[in-house]
């Protein structure tokens, strides 16, 4: 059985994986079960053999000025992607869009109104409201037509609307005036 470490605080646990067919992906997310780690790690598991996703990006990595509160909700759209949950992905990236875009102080009454108000090049904007719409119909509607493609195009460009909104500088507590 394969061992697996968190990165975060260095605990190791053996991964097992009961009745299964050899030549299956199980795919997933483990909580690290480390005294006050609890961090989240997604996985594939093939074989032997165990890969963890954070080291590989399909869609743009967020840059480092996205705003806590709009990655923290992308991070729960990437882990439900590594999960298979892909309606829960797609839900989850219009959440951190809609978040990226008021953490900007952009002005609108729903995610339509944000979206147009952006400044974001015409592009963008028309890529932002095709993954506002999947992410609508998989709110509302419950045919299984949400595949892995259509978690993809909503958290890529969750991605990039996010990485390219400028964000309100933070006055650092620690400065002096």
């Amino acid at each position: 059985m394969p061992e697996i470490m968190c990165p975060d605080c260095g605990t190791k646990r053996l991964l097992s994986h009961g009745d299964r067919v050899p030549d299956e992906v199980v795919r997933g997310v483990l909580v690290c079960a480390g005294v006050g780690c609890g961090k989240w790690l997604p996985f594939a598991f093939s074989g032997e053999s165990v890969t963890l996703a954070p080291q590989q990006h399909i869609w743009p990595p967020l840059l480092p000025s996205v705003p806590v509160t709009a990655a923290a909700v992308f991070l729960e759209a990437e882990l439900s992607f590594y999960g298979a949950a892909y309606r829960a992905a797609v839900v989850m990236a219009r959440a951190a869009m809609e978040a990226a875009l008021k953490a900007a102080g952009v002005k609108g009454k729903d995610l339509f109104d944000l979206i147009n108000n952006s400044g974001l090049s015409k592009g963008l904007k028309i890529a932002a409201h095709d993954a506002r719409f999947l992410g609508n119909g998989a709110i509302h509607e419950t045919s299984p037509d949400v595949v892995p493609l259509t978690a993809l195009l909503a958290l890529d460009t969750a991605a990039r609307v996010a990485n390219r909104l400028p964000y309100p500088r933070v006055k650092d507590k620690n400065a002096s005036s």
